[in-house]
């Protein structure tokens, strides 16, 4: 499959990754949590809400939930790790790190330094008052969808990182379905507004398909 536009993701196929680890009671229990559900109730847009602050909160949640998870296994990704020494969604799909500042060309960094950087990244964006102002009187700006977009299709590849290399840990630390839950309604909220393109969606098709 080509690289994304962006440049900053390269995938040649899709894998199964650390779910090769799993037993067969463990995968069934898996894609049990995809099952559809209620869950698309805080999905949809409300009745006479706007979709900009609809996307604007959803991006505080989202970014909120992906930090807590992700700290649950903060320790076991590092870069001795051999799932982390380069940012990833398994072997076959790489990440780069790019900001327009400091890396200014798609570069290779270890998976924790990505998503330090990129946790960082977010949240810089979310206290910019000219992207996210906190009046109510002050509009969000006409490019917002673009960033929210942006943000979100970096957000997704924290997921997948933890889905692909470090699921095992959250099976160990009984937080599996949580993380399944979370998963679920990021995906679902990314398919539902279309803020994400297919290809860089390719490392999670195995869990697209499910939902």
């Amino acid at each position: 499959m080509p690289a994304a536009k962006t440049r900053t993701i390269k995938v040649t196929k899709t894998d199964k990754g650390g779910l090769q680890e799993l037993t067969v009671e463990e995968l069934k229990d898996l894609f049990q949590d995809f099952i559809p559900g209620d869950i698309m109730d805080s999905v949809t847009l409300p009745p006479g809400e706007d979709l900009n602050e609809w996307l604007a909160v959803n991006v505080y949640e989202f970014f909120e939930s992906i930090q807590l998870i992700y700290s649950t296994c903060e320790k076991v990704c590092n870069e001795k790790a051999i799932t982390c020494v380069e940012m990833n969604a398994g072997e076959n799909c790489k990440y780069l790190w790019q900001d327009g500042r400091v890396y200014k060309k798609p570069t290779p960094v270890t998976a924790p330094m990505y998503i330090t950087l990129l946790f960082q990244w977010v949240q810089g964006q979310l206290e910019d008052e000219a992207i996210f102002p906190t009046s109510p009187t002050t509009p969000l700006p006409k490019e917002f969808p673009k960033i929210v977009r942006n943000i979100f299709r970096r957000l997704f590849r924290v997921y997948a990182h933890i889905f692909m290399c470090h699921y095992g840990t959250l099976v160990e630390k009984n937080i599996a379905q949580t993380f399944n839950t979370c998963l679920k309604h990021f995906l679902l909220f990314v398919r539902e507004f279309q803020l994400i393109e297919a290809n860089e969606l390719e490392p999670l098709r195995i869990i697209l398909d499910k939902i």
